[in-house]
């Protein structure tokens, strides 16, 4: 999936991509395995790790896993919150 990346102001600042497996399935809770990257004007940041189904609502905490350029450096969490079928919150807790 690929996703365009907009600030709280609505300007455009970058892109996403990202791929998710399905690792677990009912009778256990039904999980995905993320790898995820948004790539902004000054370098990547690249996050994964484990989550439930995107739906409405759902929200999701994410390793940093690096980056390159200005975060090449990059450690933290990045926090998805699914706010409607099309759209996600994201932010990111660079340390």
């Amino acid at each position: 999936t690929s996703v365009v990346l907009f600030d709280e102001h609505n300007n455009q600042i970058g892109t996403g991509t990202g791929t998710c497996t399905v690792v677990s399935v009912p009778p256990l809770a039904t999980r995905l395995q993320c790898l995820l990257s948004s790539v902004f004007a000054g370098g990547q940041i690249t996050f994964g790790g484990v989550a439930p189904l995107p739906e409405v609502g759902v929200e999701a905490t994410f390793g940093i896993l690096g980056g390159t350029g200005d975060f090449r450096k990059a450690r933290g969490e990045a926090t998805l919150v699914v706010t409607s079928p099309s759209s996600q919150d994201a932010t990111f807790d660079l340390q």
